[in-house]
């Protein structure tokens, strides 16, 4: 499964831009996109859309990536199902760690 941040740093690249660029699209510094291009950490939800914004990206595609709902869909689910869904992601996240 294709990680968050070699999904951007592949959609930046093919878009021509810096990081510097993109990160102050995003309104995060450079570093940290670095961090994110590394999958090193993950970005806020509330920066989700900005880089979706900044890549001209589907944001559902990109909270996908990170394991979440998207915030639209989340209202339409239950709390434990939303849960589930947290937990499900987190074991896959633990799974493929040791793939890398």
């Amino acid at each position: 499964m294709i990680k968050f941040g070699n999904y951007i740093r592949s959609t930046r690249k093919k878009n021509g831009l810096t990081q510097k660029e993109v990160a102050d699209k995003v309104g995060i510094s450079p570093q940290f996109l670095c961090d994110v291009e590394n999958n090193k950490r993950e970005p806020s939800e509330s920066k989700v859309e900005k880089y979706a914004k900044a890549l001209n990206l589907d944001s559902d595609y990109l909270f996908y990536l990170i394991g979440m709902y998207p915030p639209k869909c989340r209202n339409k689910l239950s709390y434990s199902q939303y849960s589930l869904s947290k937990e499900v992601a987190r074991n896959e996240k633990l799974a493929t760690r040791g793939l890398e």
